[in-house]
Order: structure tokens, then C-alpha cells, then sequence
């Protein structure tokens, strides 16, 4: 177990002995001490609902989400072969619907990124279709959840994830389901720590009824201090940033400066994409005659809540407040004033959210292009955080 440390003499060490993990990784470990900083401690502001989709309409909103098209994944299709494409994508009835079906795509044309040849030409035929969305915008520390109804049949993979290739390997499985078992949900952490390329996993499979027979609220609390999956508020797996060295007990909320900690080198920290799709799968696990085409994801709604404080926000500096392009942006609070020159650019994208008043004064300018939101909501802070039993 790792993380990213700065500034800081480590031992790395094996753990096999001690091993917090399933079978699934052996993990390595670094043992460090804490400085004297608040980087560490837990936040107990209340959740704050700052970005939801029920997917009302007829269409997909594209300032929210990118469909992707062709192939971005796997061109030797080791695990996978699909083609994707923007039909299989549907919104009706309330409802995101990722489609998966037979349908033959002879000789098709497209492009991956590989890490040493770069930008390089496949072509292929395809025998099956389907979506795939992202969200446009990366998103940080909070909790995501979704009402989801799980497509079934032999070598269909249905997932809900989080992914970022930038700076080091990050991905989060909050759910995928494969090697048709469908009462197997597998909930899986990647990361690659000192992003040599090798990075590691854990994972955490969840045996229960078949869980495409009803739909289920997949949540993910993902925190400074540690991770958590939960379908239907009951835990699935968890993850802690740093460990007690003695019996490696969870470090939660008490980590303190001078101590030792073992610190977790698979702990995902980097903002990431949202992810819904489906995909078929290869060899022995791809779909046979048996598999009963068209078959469908069905989304009823995503949720997206931040930590906020509880307080009046004023803004005499942009600085302190800064807008990043890649990022889901949000500044949230009783009140906000902006008193100051304030400026959105274009593809920057911010979301104000108040419960009483917003209030801008000169200065305060969003370019064409950019995305911008302000909203009062009474019920601002009232949001219930999720019980874990």
C-alpha cells in the first residue's frame, strides 16, 4: 500500500504477510509519517446536491456528456469487441438507454492512442453495436450515485466507472458485471502510484440475487480519507487512504501529525470522467445464441454531491477561486458575492448555488462558449448523507 507522498523519507516494503486485500492484488506498501498540515483530515460538511441528470427529453445533453464512437479501448480485443456509436444512445421515457445488439459492421475504420506508437490506424469488422457516454467535464472528491437496471445475457458487460489517464493511471468500478454472472457485482480500484505504466488493483466481488432483475442505486463515496461502494446503501467495499501499522487498522478520521501510517498505494485521487456502458465480450465469454439481442442499460437518474460548507461566500480575489477547464466547477453557499473582476472563458464551466442569494457585481463576466449556472435552492444543505450499515 502507497500513496502519492512529497517531500518525505519512505521504507517500501512488501506486505504479503499482512495483506489488507482479497486475493484479487498483492499490493506494495509505504510507510511514512504525517506532516503538519490539514491535507488528512476528514470533512464532515453536509453533502450538497451540485450536479444531477434524470435524462428528461428526447436527447442527451451535450454540454453534459460526450457519446463515444468506434473503438477507444482494447484494439486487439483481448477482452472486448464492440463497436460504438451514437444510435445506441437513447433518452425516452425518463430514461438513458445504452443499447447492445447484433449487428454486423464490416471493415470499419478507427483510431487509438497507444502509449509508444501513438496515434495508430486499426480496421476490423464488428458483429455487435452499442453506447458508451462520458461525462464532459472530471469530477472530484464527493458522492456519485445512480439508479441503474443492468442489462442481462451471455458476454453482455455492463459498468458504471470512473476513469483518468492523466497524471497517472486513475479508475474507479463502482459496478461491472461479467462472465455471465449476473449476481456477481464486482467493484474494482486502479492506480498507478509513481506512474511507471505498472499499475495495480484491488477488487471486491459481491455475490447476491441476480441483479439485473430490478433496478438498484449504485453509490460511491469517494473521500480524502477513503472510498466506499454501496448498492442500495449496503456496503460492497471500501478502501482507506492510510492504515495503523500495528494490525493494519483503518486510519479514518484521527490520522496526526509525526505519526506513522502505511499508506494504501491503490487509492484513485485524481479527478475523473464518469462512465456508463455496456460492451460484448471475447472468447469463450462472448455472446452466443443464447443471448437475446437487443438488450439495454437502462439509467434513471445520476446524482453528483460535493461537501460544503455551510457559510456566507464573498470573492474579492478570482484567484482564490479558480476555474479549471477540465473540472466540474462548483462554489456553493448560504450566500455568494462576487465583488470582484470575475471572468468564465469559454469551454470553462461553473455552477453558483445558493440557499438565499447570489449577487454579482461588476466585473463579473462569462465569455461566449463557457457554461454558467447560477441557481437558489432553499433546500440547499438539507441532503442526507448515505447510511452505511
Amino acid at each position: 500500500m502507497a500513496i502519492r507522498l512529497t517531500n518525505r523519507t519512505a521504507l517500501i516494503f512488501g506486505c504479503a504477510a499482512l495483506s489488507l486485500f482479497k486475493a484479487e492484488a498483492q499490493p506494495r506498501s509505504v510507510q511514512s509519517r504525517i506532516p503538519d498540515t490539514d491535507e488528512f483530515l476528514c470533512n464532515d460538511d453536509p453533502w450538497v446536491l451540485v450536479f444531477e441528470d434524470e435524462f428528461e427529453g428526447n436527447r442527451l445533453n451535450p454540454d453534459d456528456w460526450l457519446i463515444v464512437e468506434g473503438v477507444n479501448r482494447d484494439p486487439d480485443f483481448r477482452v472486448e469487441k464492440t463497436w460504438k456509436q451514437a444510435e445506441n444512445v437513447v433518452v425516452e421515457d425518463g430514461k438513458l438507454k445504452i443499447i447492445t445488439d447484433r449487428e454486423h459492421k464490416p471493415g470499419m475504420a478507427y483510431k487509438i492512442w497507444l502509449p509508444v506508437q501513438g496515434t495508430t490506424q486499426f480496421e476490423s469488422d464488428f458483429e455487435f453495436t452499442t453506447g458508451e457516454i462520458w461525462t464532459r467535464k472530471k469530477f472530484t472528491h464527493g458522492k456519485i450515485e445512480a439508479l441503474v437496471k443492468i442489462p442481462k445475457g451471455k458476454g453482455i458487460w455492463p459498468a458504471l466507472w470512473l476513469f483518468c489517464g492523466q497524471p497517472v493511471y486513475n479508475e474507479i468500478d463502482v459496478f461491472e458485471f461479467t462472465d455471465n454472472q449476473f449476481n456477481r457485482l464486482i467493484s474494482t480500484f486502479h492506480h498507478d502510484m509513481n506512474g511507471d505504466g505498472k499499475r495495480i488493483h484491488v477488487a471486491k466481488n459481491r455475490f447476491g440475487r441476480d441483479y439485473s432483475l430490478e433496478p438498484h442505486v449504485y453509490t460511491l463515496i469517494w473521500e480524502n480519507n477513503a472510498i466506499q461502494v454501496l448498492c442500495d446503501g449496503k456496503r460492497v467495499f471500501e478502501q482507506y487512504r492510510a492504515y495503523h501499522p500495528l494490525f493494519l487498522v483503518p486510519a479514518t478520521c484521527e490520522l496526526k501529525a509525526s505519526r506513522r501510517y502505511q499508506f494504501n498505494e491503490i487509492f484513485p485521487d485524481d479527478p475523473m470522467q464518469i462512465i456508463f456502458d455496456t460492451v460484448c465480450e471475447t472468447g469463450p465469454r462472448a455472446p452466443d445464441s443464447t443471448t437475446a439481442f437487443p438488450v439495454v442499460m437502462e439509467v434513471d437518474w445520476i446524482r453528483y454531491y460535493q461537501r460544503k460548507p455551510r457559510m456566507n461566500v464573498v470573492i474579492t480575489d478570482a484567484d482564490s477561486y479558480p476555474i479549471e477547464e477540465q473540472l466540474f466547477n462548483v462554489i456553493a453557499g448560504d450566500t455568494i458575492l462576487i465583488s470582484t473582476d470575475f471572468e468564465i472563458k469559454a469551454k470553462h464551466q461553473l455552477d453558483l448555488l445558493a440557499r438565499k442569494s447570489i449577487h454579482l457585481e461588476p466585473g463579473f463576466i462569462a465569455r461566449a462558449g463557457s457554461f454558467f449556472e447560477a441557481r437558489i435552492d432553499s433546500s440547499l444543505f438539507s441532503s442526507n448523507e448515505t447510511t452505511v450499515p
